[in-house]
């Protein structure tokens, strides 16, 4: 969503975690903490190089799955596949042009005005504002450690450490810099709200509850979870997503799709979820684009070019007023990282021919 970290996130078939076998957003964000392949690795320090996905598509155990692409306030940010990050949209703050154009790394993240992104030695990079200390310039010291996944909320962050522990810094409003202790998996924001998985796949959250999404957590066994302003939601380990807070239409409508509410999750096996705004995109199995919501969300499920029809989509970013998608629009065989955006604020406007990471 646009206030956290929206890359959703996929997870494989097969391994020790049940992940799925191609690497993705974000969306896999957000958005927006990644998921990790069997259990995560202790220590401060690493090379999470390996953590690429190999010529197989598949990713090293204790490996987190990172997003290529992230959504923000009216931004976007994503992983080149040549080599650094390219971000458009909104630049009120340097949330864009202070992006780093070079370098290596494998997890992006993007919050209201900000954005963190991940190297491969587990070290942050963070630009835009930095007004409550939530994109530090050092945020690569010693003092933050050595991360495995990270999330981006309106003026917070949180980090998943090597060893599973969390750490989250920045506006300490609503106690949402205060994760409970334990082992985390990964960790999504939203606007002042965060939502984790944690070691044992149970969902916790903390921090802002004024539309019930620290007390209605829904119980269960979960693989990743998405966050927004007003709502989360989350997929288990059968595939099967449930969606809990803010899911008040007021203008009535279906039961399904555009209409109905973002919390009315359509029938299903998923893959990736991103709770935007009004409104929640997903990636289904099969790599197919859908998204469901308030009337009022309208735009931001409507891709330019039938997505939800065509294509084999692959990381899914919602913002508050707008969705981003990136995979292969003609679903050819070869991996292709082209990313569409559609919606009602700046963040739907094109990256133009920029190629990223597919997570194919």
């Amino acid at each position: 969503m646009s206030s956290g970290c929206i890359e959703s996130r996929r997870y494989q078939d097969g391994g020790a975690s049940g992940a799925d076998s191609r690497n993705t957003s974000a969306g896999r964000g957000g958005a927006s903490g990644a998921e990790t392949d069997g259990e995560s690795r202790a220590g401060t320090a690493a090379d999470l190089s390996e953590c690429l996905p190999g010529p197989d598509g598949r990713i090293a155990d204790g490996c987190v799955r990172g997003a290529s692409l992230a959504a923000g306030d009216g931004f976007n940010c994503g992983l080149l596949a040549e080599g650094g990050i390219y971000c458009w949209g909104n630049d009120s703050d340097g949330q864009v042009s202070a992006a780093p154009k070079t370098g290596a790394f494998i997890s992006i993240a993007a919050g209201r005005r900000h954005a963190c992104a991940l190297r491969p030695d587990g070290t942050l990079q963070c630009w835009g504002n930095n007004g409550q200390q939530q994109a530090p310039a050092d945020a690569a010291s010693e003092y933050y450690g050595h991360f495995k996944s990270v999330a981006c909320g309106d003026d917070f962050t949180c980090g998943v450490h090597l060893d599973g522990t969390p750490l989250c810094f920045g506006s300490s409003a609503h106690g949402k810099i205060n994760p409970p202790d334990g082992k985390y998996m990964m960790i999504a924001t939203g606007a002042d709200t965060a939502c984790g998985v944690r070691s044992d796949s149970r969902v916790v959250c903390w921090g802002d509850d004024t539309f019930h999404l620290v007390s209605s957590a829904k119980g269960g066994l979960f693989k990743t979870v998405s966050v927004g302003p007003e709502h989360a939601c989350a997929i288990d380990v059968d595939r099967q997503m449930v969606c809990w807070g803010n899911g008040t239409v007021a203008d009535g409508g279906a039961n399904d799709g555009v209409g109905a509410t973002r919390t009315d999750v359509r029938p299903g096996s998923y893959l990736a979820v991103s709770a935007g705004g009004m409104h929640t995109a997903a990636i289904t199995v099969g790599d197919r684009f859908t998204c469901f919501g308030d009337r009022s969300a309208t735009p931001q499920c409507s891709s330019l070019s039938s997505a939800e029809n065509f294509g084999a989509w692959y990381q899914v970013a919602a913002g508050r007023l707008h969705t981003c998608i990136l995979g292969d629009p003609q679903d050819s065989s070869e991996p292709n990282g082209s990313v569409e955006c559609f919606g009602q604020d700046r963040g739907s406007s094109q990256p133009g021919d920029k190629v990223f990471k597919s997570g194919r």
